[in-house]
This record gives structure tokens, sequence and C-alpha cells, in this order.
């Protein structure tokens, strides 16, 4: 199975154009949230919802998503009543996605989408795909230039998963680490590009081949062998 995992995109349209051109060479992509960018932007985090939304629907291949912090959509302001983190995925309609707080088993692994601030699951039978915006604490994927900003609880999840077993997240924008390992997991931040460039970081793995590789807007990094 060949994933290409992406985060942080804070409404850079160019980039999710990009993402939709690059389906057709995976057989999922996995966003782990901010689609939104809740700063100073000049467009409405109203129309950029319904941009997303759009997008979502239009996506010609199979995505696995979960909300980062920059996807709230503020209940008290915006239709439809009682949307907050990342519900506004799910009623985007997109048949083809996986979005906070659904599971889906994919291709001999199962995928489970965590919304941010919302519960990580913690046990499986079989190895997991977990899609989770803030990185495992503790690891070099959740270390930025200002500190560490992970979240214990996919620290715990990682430690209990069946080897073979991911974590995918995002959150920290420049990571120490693009990857690390948690007991038998591995986990990933692509961390995010500089906003002029026309593509944003993304990883690739393959599970047949067991190999990740980092592709920056300036080059890449060395892959990694996934024991």
């Amino acid at each position: 199975m060949r994933l290409l995992h992406v985060s942080d995109f804070h409404f850079r349209r160019e980039w999710f154009n990009w993402l939709t051109k690059q389906a057709g060479d995976y057989d999922a992509c996995c966003f782990t949230g901010d689609f939104l960018d809740i700063l100073p932007n000049s467009v409405s985090l109203k129309s950029q919802v319904k941009w997303v939304q759009s997008w979502l629907r239009e996506f010609p291949g199979k995505l696995f998503l979960c909300s980062g912090n920059h996807d709230f959509w503020d209940p008290g302001a915006l239709e439809p009543p009682g949307t907050s983190y990342g519900r506004w995925l799910g009623a985007a309609g997109a048949t083809r996605a996986t979005v906070d707080r659904g599971a889906e088993d994919f291709m001999g692994m199962r995928f489970i989408c965590s919304p941010w601030l919302g519960p990580v699951a913690d046990s499986a039978v079989g190895p997991v795909v977990l899609l989770s915006h803030a990185p495992p604490d503790g690891a070099g994927v959740a270390i930025g230039p200002n500190g560490m900003f992970g979240d214990d609880e996919v620290t715990t999840a990682a430690a209990n998963y069946a080897p073979g077993s991911l974590v995918l997240s995002g959150h920290v924008h420049r990571p120490k680490q693009w990857c690390g390992q948690i007991g038998n997991t591995w986990c990933f931040n692509p961390g995010m590009a500089q906003a002029k460039v026309p593509a944003p970081n993304r990883i690739v793995i393959d599970t047949n081949l067991r190999r990740a590789e980092r592709f920056r807007h300036n080059g890449f990094d060395e892959p990694i062998r996934l024991s």
C-alpha cells in the first residue's frame, strides 16, 4: 500500500489543488489537520469551510482526514448549529473520505481518524494507522523550535499498537525529526513548507517495501526502512 501523508495546509488553495493531482498515484491520501486558517485572513472562515467542503466532495481518490486546532467553525456565528472542531468535514458528504471519529479497515490496516481534542483509540487488533493532528508527546516529531507540542494520549496509543502500526500527525511546523519510533509504531510529521512554494511537504509511505521518505520544497530526506 502506498500512502501520501500531508498536513497543515492552512487554506493554501494551491496545495489542495496539488494534492488532487496526486490522488491517482497512491492507494490513499492522509491529511492530518489544519485545513483552515483561523489567523487574520482575507478569506472569511465561512468561505474557507465551503471551499474545502467542495474540494472534499470532488476529490478523486481515497482520503483519510482528521481535524486540527485551526479547524474550528464557531457554532455561535455560523450554521449549522453545534458545529465544532472538524464536524464540518463530515458534513461535506465526501463519499471517499473517512473523517473525524471514523475508522475503516483498508488494505489490511485499521485506519483511525482522531479529532482535535477528541479521544484517541489506544487498542486494536492488528496494525493501525492513527491520524492525529497532535503528534505523540516526547517524540522528535513533536519538538519544534519553541518546545514540545505533543499529546501524551497519542504516545500511550502508539506504545500499545501492534507491530507495523503508524501514527501520522502534524501541528509542529518545523519538527526536530520527521520520523521516529515509539515501541513498535512508526510516527511521522511532514512539517509545513514555506507559504509561497507550489507544493506542500509530504511523506510517502510504502508498506509493502517497508519504506518512508519525506519530500520538501527544497529537497528530500534520506529514506528510512520501516522495521
